[in-house]
Order: C-alpha cells, then structure tokens, then sequence
C-alpha cells in the first residue's frame, strides 16, 4: 500500500462474523467487545437466519445496528 498506488493507509478493525443461524443472543455477544469502538467494520458472512431458536431476534439486532451506524453504504 502507499508508493503512488493511490491508496492511503487505513487503520481500523475488521471483525468477521460466521453462520449465526438464527442465534440472537450469540451474535450480540460476539458483537458486545465492538460496540462503541471506532474504526470497526463487521462483516457477516454466512447465514443470518436458519433453523436457530431467534431468527426474527437476529434480524432486529442486525438492523439496529445498520440504522447506528456511519453511512458506509452508497
């Protein structure tokens, strides 16, 4: 990176969150160490819901986090 490339450092965190298939409680523990903490990406890869005891809770969660978060979506 750098060099004339046309790419400038950047410093955060990236955190990658596997299948959570449905587990509500278990994505807001993984995500609980982030909140708050600037310059952190999540991604989610995977599935979201599945046969997992919350689906519906997942889908909450996720979206109260995308309408917190800083507008990186185009």
């Amino acid at each position: 990176m750098g060099g004339g490339d046309g790419l400038g450092a950047v410093v955060g965190t990236v955190v990658i969150v596997g299948d959570v298939g449905g587990c509500a409680r278990q994505l807001e523990q993984a995500l609980q160490p982030w909140l708050g903490v600037p310059d952190v990406v999540v991604i989610q890869v995977g599935d979201l819901v599945d046969r997992g005891p919350d689906s519906p809770g997942v889908l909450r969660l996720v979206g109260q986090r995308l309408a917190g978060a800083a507008p990186r979506w185009g």
